[in-house]
């Protein structure tokens, strides 16, 4: 399944291209900022777009793990409710070059979630930080 399936944005706010992996504790997806994003100018966006995109691969993982659940709704509504030792690498990023996001689940009671998350080019890394979502109920 497209990472675009899972997401209610639509492009170009669409930051995952696709799941390269899903793990038991997490997954890690490949991801671009595209040339036409409103965040690019001359070539770059801010570095922290790279938040949106781990929030995004975050959301992704979550609603896997609703479709995995047959007893969960398919369609919730999540929210990003804590940046947590977010680090930027550099204050920019270039637009169009693929990028590696990784997510670990650090905890879950739900409806909150916790999760670790990195976005890399190539073997630099680009933003590291904790993010905790909140997940609403069925419509909210």
């Amino acid at each position: 399944m497209r990472p675009a399936d899972l997401l209610p944005h639509a492009p170009p706010a669409v930051l995952l291209e696709s799941v390269l992996e899903q793990r038991e504790d997490g997954l890690v997806c490949r991801g671009r900022i595209p040339s036409s994003s409103p965040f690019v100018s001359r070539g770059r966006a801010p570095a922290w777009v790279a938040l949106e995109m781990a929030a995004q691969a975050t959301a992704v993982l979550e609603a896997l793990g609703r479709l995995k659940d047959r007893r969960s709704p398919r369609r919730r509504q999540g929210y990003l409710v804590r940046v947590r030792g977010a680090r930027l690498a550099a204050p920019s990023i270039a637009a169009g070059r693929a990028l590696r996001v990784l997510v670990w689940v650090e905890g879950v009671a739900p409806p909150l979630g916790i999760y670790r998350v990195e976005v890399r080019a190539g073997r630099g890394r680009i933003l590291e930080a904790v993010l905790s979502t909140y997940l609403g109920a069925d419509g909210t």
